[in-house]
């Protein structure tokens, strides 16, 4: 599916904020986030 030496060598995160209308999401505001990974919370 992907071209050789292509998968995985970036990550990329981006939040995104859509209005759905009629079924379809509308983007209206994205933010690329420099964070790798999921978020860790630390325990009290």
């Amino acid at each position: 599916m992907y071209p050789q030496g292509i998968k995985g060598k970036k990550n990329i995160n981006i939040l995104v904020l859509a209005v759905v209308y009629k079924g379809v999401a509308i983007p209206v505001y994205w933010l690329l986030l420099n964070k790798r990974g999921n978020p860790v919370h630390a325990n009290g």
